[in-house]
């Protein structure tokens, strides 16, 4: 039981030693070498081989150790064929070694072979009144699980919503609960047999995943009442915040300009007759000033800020003393971080790896989302702890170059926004450095331990992420006055756009701040020919 509990727990290591002293005390030849014991007791010793098995195979498994766990499959496999055992210690023939074997394939990146060892369960399992569990349950909701890293979201749902199916109909099997009794003649087991709040977890990152943030933010609202003490469960509500507001950036590039959208009136006759020009803002969203307070639980920006909040806490990288700006994150980087472990149910704890990914999402989002409630300042707070990160991805980079600059745009700091701007772009992965000389690594040399299901965004490439930092460069070049040398660059990128992104016609802001750089350096017949051009039915 205390094996079990450990397991539950998500403590693999306290409960591997549990099993060592176990097997020492059952099968160690040494201590049995002066007694002799009857031939029942051996029999006894030795039926309880293959549990003990499986107990290991699950302390590797959630070691995510792939060598260790191949060598204890492989000797559960060699017990059940030369068992002529109980059934159900055997190993083999049960559901559970199955749906053991399932994870470790699954594990290993190898979803199909991992359906199929699904499918081949034997069905020896006890009812759910009996043990507690519902393995109808479990089934679909791995079947959810595999096809989630197959990235097959929707199957996925549909899988997640059969499970929570399956666990409200074993519910609805035990007795009504009665006033002041605690089991109202229901079986001790199945107190802790609904699974509702992890099926909603797992069904609320599909709907994230699938484009529904909006029915995502209800299930996980649900879910994080349980398991408040989840920094990546706050991000996920976060990201529903924002996807509900932007689903994506691509739309910004594919956004076809109409004269309405560019043209604000006409003024004079003739050969006077001008145009009047308004601006552009492809950021539609405006901070709330009234209505309900933001800490009411609602899909906006104000919301995801309050979110972002609770993960940073939880991370423990808020600045608790208010005066040495970023030390706490210094000092959090340095001290211990092999050791330190985060709780994140109803999954498994962060590691060291995780925990550092976790943090640059977290302050990625948060300065993301300060930008769009006008928090400036914090904005780029949140920017410079990202780029201080130790451990950096190749998009986390590029994301807080950006979110730098544009803050520094907006405080009128232009010179420190070139710095951002003038960086070289590395990468475009999720993937922390240091991913690739983990322990993890050790077991499998192609990191399939550790999967990221990462979702496709704009710019998606390296060239196309290029050609956006060159593009807000020339925009800081513009407002610096500039005009030529935001001019000359901006000729040289605008056709690259339709080459290396695949777009159809060159991005809408493009256009515009190419005829703002011509009404400022004096080219008004280029200007007009930009309009005609592109607008035909204008004629100035």
């Amino acid at each position: 039981m205390l094996i079990e509990l450990y397991l539950c727990s998500n403590q693999p290591n306290k409960a591997f030693s549990i099993i060592s002293f176990t097997e020492k005390l059952l099968f160690d030849s040494k201590s049995e070498k002066d007694s002799v014991k009857p031939a029942s007791a051996a029999t006894a010793n030795e039926t309880y081989k293959p549990r003990i098995q499986q107990y290991k195979l699950r302390c590797f498994l959630q070691l995510k150790s792939i060598k260790a766990c191949k060598k204890e499959l492989k000797m559960l496999n060699t017990m059940t064929q030369t068992g002529g055992m109980d059934t159900y210690l055997c190993g083999g023939p049960t559901d559970t070694t199955v749906y053991l074997k399932a994870q470790f394939e699954c594990m290993k990146g190898n979803y199909r072979n991992s359906m199929k060892i699904l499918g081949s369960a034997p069905g020896t399992h006890a009812p759910f009144l009996k043990s507690g569990q519902c393995v109808p349950a479990m089934y679909f909701n791995n079947l959810g699980c595999i096809h989630f890293y197959m990235r097959k979201h929707n199957l996925g749902l549909f899988y997640f919503q059969k499970s929570l199916e399956q666990t409200d109909e074993a519910l609805d099997m035990l007795p009504q609960k009665e006033t002041g009794q605690s089991l109202s003649g229901r079986p001790l087991q199945t107190l802790t047999g609904s699974q509702r709040h992890d099926l909603l977890h797992n069904i609320g990152l599909e709907l994230l995943f699938c484009g529904k943030p909006l029915q995502a933010f209800d299930c996980l609202l649900e879910v994080v009442q349980v398991y408040h003490n989840n920094p990546r469960l706050w991000l996920r509500l976060a990201e529903c915040c924002i996807n509900t507001q932007r689903a994506d950036n691509e739309q910004l590039f594919k956004m076809k300009l109409k004269a309405q959208d560019l043209v604000r009136g006409v003024a004079g006759q003739g050969s006077h007759r001008k145009l009047i020009l308004k601006p552009m803002d492809v950021n539609s969203y405006t901070p709330r000033s009234d209505g309900p307070s933001s800490a009411l639980p609602n899909a906006t920006m104000e919301f995801a800020t309050l979110c972002l909040k609770n993960a940073l806490i939880l991370l423990r990288i808020h600045n608790r003393d208010g005066k040495k700006k970023g030390a706490s994150t210094q000092e959090l980087s340095t001290s211990n971080q092999e050791d330190v472990q985060i709780p994140a149910p109803p999954g498994s704890p962060l590691g060291p790896n995780e925990i550092a990914n976790l943090r640059c999402s977290v302050l990625a989002c948060s300065a993301y989302v300060a930008l769009h409630v006008g928090d400036t300042l914090i904005a780029l707070k949140h920017a410079e702890m990202l780029l201080a990160q130790p451990k950096l991805s190749g998009v986390h980079s590029y994301l807080g170059h950006l979110y730098a600059a544009e803050a520094f745009i907006l405080l009128d700091r232009i010179s420190d926004a070139t710095d951002h701007l003038t960086v070289e772009v590395s990468g475009l992965s999720m993937r922390i450095p240091d991913d690739s000389a983990s322990e993890d690594k050790e077991d499998n040399g192609n990191g399939s331990t550790n999967n990221l299901v990462e979702a496709s965004w704009f710019p998606n490439t390296l060239p196309v992420a290029a050609l956006v930092i060159q593009y807000n460069l020339c925009v800081a070049y513009t407002i610096r006055g500039e005009f030529e040398k935001a001019q000359g660059m901006l000729w040289k990128i605008a056709p690259l756009f339709k080459s290396t992104s695949g777009l159809t016609e060159i991005p809408a802001h493009l256009m515009v701040l190419a005829l703002y750089l011509q009404l400022q350096l004096g080219h008004t017949d280029m200007a007009k020919a930009i309009i005609k051009q592109n607008f035909p039915s204008l004629r100035a």
